[in-house]
């Protein structure tokens, strides 16, 4: 990686559940077991999933938007197509996530045939750097 560069675009995306159907734990006074206070009602299936995508550039957030299903290689460059390319300038740097559907052969394809400048070797799910994690 070249070090000289800055990437000037996060892009990333994530879920979010509305119930979700993990274990919890709580505290609370010995006796208490069935006590309504201590215990908490849940939802059967949970209560749904929503998936969002954005990116920021140098001076804030520049556009979030819900994803319907999953995001494989052609969906993401859909969602490029649609949100990023239009406010992309010629010669910033595209940081993005080592996923699958973010470094095909397809998408690689499709950010030249854009002109976007991709930074290059960036492992998936790495925090390091990307100010995108860091909120």
């Amino acid at each position: 990686m070249d070090c000289g560069k800055v990437a000037e675009d996060f892009y990333d995306e994530s879920s979010f559940e509305l119930h979700p159907n993990h274990r919890k734990y709580c505290r609370r006074p010995v006796g208490t077991h069935m006590d309504p206070r201590f215990t908490q009602k849940t939802v059967k299936f949970g209560g749904g999933k929503i998936m969002v995508c954005g990116y920021i550039q140098y001076g804030g957030v520049r556009e979030i938007c819900r994803v319907d299903g999953n995001i494989n290689s052609l969906r993401y460059q859909e969602i490029l197509a649609a949100h990023y390319i239009p406010n992309h300038r010629r010669g910033q740097i595209l940081q993005q996530n080592g996923a699958p559907s973010h470094t095909s052969a397809s998408t690689s394809k499709f950010l030249k045939a854009k002109k976007v400048k991709v930074l290059q070797d960036w492992p998936a799910q790495s925090p390091d750097m990307n100010i995108i994690e860091l909120g």
